[in-house]
């Protein structure tokens, strides 16, 4: 598989994680992944579910891909319908049928200093699905809208506005149905949380590394 070392890198990609009973999670993950070596380096919030299943079973997926519509509903938990999954090959563990990479992961560390922890994790297996097409200017606006979502009542109302307004126009100019709809679904996300969330408040911190 043709895949270039970005171990200096934190790359944005989804995570698949199981609790004990096989009931399986989706979220958005920053990943430092080290192909010469076969390491990866995650850093979740140890509120996380992603965390809780990691220590629990051990063992999870980690998946680059160019779907920003799924990327924007596994960060705010509104994933309906589930992906369609399937078996990595000689193994008991599934991955998303549609990715470009996907990377099968054991735990092989912990550090829980601070507030997130660092997880080393080997790559047991990889694989290629597709081709990885680019992100243009609307696709990485929809990951940033996808963050912001998960910050409401950490930043200010104002500032998450005024953000929200630009990324608006850089979807406008540059992206497609698939585009214009997970940034639609971000911005009234925010709009009702923003509604229902006291400036005071604290935010459940979700598994996203960026900012």
């Amino acid at each position: 598989m043709d895949c270039i070392d970005q171990s200096d890198l934190v790359i944005e990609g989804l995570l698949t994680t199981s609790d004990s009973t096989g009931d399986l999670n989706l979220s958005p993950m920053g990943s430092r992944i080290d192909i010469s070596r076969k390491k990866m380096v995650l850093r979740p919030f140890k509120t996380s579910r992603s965390f809780a299943n990691l220590i629990k079973t051990k063992s999870g997926v980690f998946h680059i891909t160019d779907d920003v519509n799924l990327i924007a509903r596994a960060a705010v938990g509104s994933i309906d319908p589930w992906p369609q999954m399937v078996q990595i090959i000689d193994t008991d563990v599934y991955r998303l049928c549609d990715t470009c990479q996907w990377f099968q992961l054991e735990l092989a560390s912990i550090e829980q200093e601070g507030e997130r922890a660092t997880l080393q994790l080997n790559i047991l297996k990889m694989g290629k699905v597709r081709d990885f097409i680019g992100f243009n200017r609307a696709k990485h606006a929809v990951i940033e809208a996808a963050i912001l979502a998960t910050r409401v009542g950490i930043l200010s109302d104002s500032d998450i506005t005024s953000q929200m307004e630009m990324l608006c126009s850089w979807v406008d100019k540059t992206g497609g149905v698939s585009e214009h709809d997970a940034y639609s679904f971000l911005q009234q996300f925010i709009i009702k949380k923003i509604e229902s969330v006291q400036p005071t408040s604290s935010s459940q911190k979700n598994d996203s590394s960026q900012g």
